[in-house]
């Protein structure tokens, strides 16, 4: 299995995993639409992986490891408290 913590998350996320990646793979973040908001690569052996939050505005993801046939998907969600609007 794997985790995302914390969840909810403000400005970045860890992911980690039970095991070692057979090979090079990503970690991407979908919308709810199904758009790509974000990607990143993750290395052969990784067992965790950090990914910024910084321009990802408020509301629900999928986030989704893939590594070959290993295919991870867990529900994120971004919630970013204080944030000032003006207008």
């Amino acid at each position: 299995g794997w985790s995302v913590r914390p969840n909810p998350a403000s400005f970045a996320v860890y992911f980690s995993w039970s095991d070692p990646l057979p090979m090079e793979g990503s970690l991407r973040l979908f919308n709810p639409m199904g758009l790509l908001e974000q990607s990143i690569p993750v290395g052969q052996g990784a067992t965790s992986a950090r990914m910024d939050l910084g321009f990802i505005p408020n509301g629900w993801y999928f986030a989704r490891l893939e590594a070959g046939i290993i295919q991870l998907n867990k529900v994120l969600v971004v919630q970013k408290t204080g944030t000032i609007r003006r207008g």
